[in-house]
Order: structure tokens, then C-alpha cells, then sequence
């Protein structure tokens, strides 16, 4: 996603996630605090298992250039 369409994207989530708890988070080099610290709920939070993500992403997860 571009950093222009992140708003929109955001704002359609909120106005139709139908009740559903959605989680959004960046893509830094980090999958843990992406998922904590840096993630942004609409809907309640849900528990996490942290302790299976990897600090780092699989290659082909990250966005190309």
C-alpha cells in the first residue's frame, strides 16, 4: 500500500469491518513490535502470540521496491 492510500484504507475499515476486530500494523524490520507496540486495533484487541513471530520477515512478506 502506498503512504497516500493508508487514510482512505483506514477509514473504509472502519466505517465496514462488520463487527470483526482488525489488526493493523507496519512493515519495519521488526514483527514483534510491528504487532505490539506499533500496532493500531479497530475493534477490541486481541491476545497475541508473540512468542511465534520472528523479530524478522520471511523476504517475499516485504513489500518490493
Amino acid at each position: 500500500m502506498k503512504p497516500e492510500q493508508f487514510q482512505p484504507v483506514v477509514e473504509w475499515l472502519m466505517l465496514h469491518r462488520d463487527g470483526l476486530d482488525v489488526l493493523i500494523h507496519p512493515l519495519t524490520d521488526d514483527s514483534v513490535d510491528d504487532h505490539s507496540i506499533y500496532a493500531m486495533w479497530l475493534g477490541s484487541p486481541v491476545p497475541l502470540k508473540l512468542n511465534t513471530l520472528r523479530r524478522s520477515y520471511r523476504a517475499e512478506l516485504l513489500p518490493k521496491a
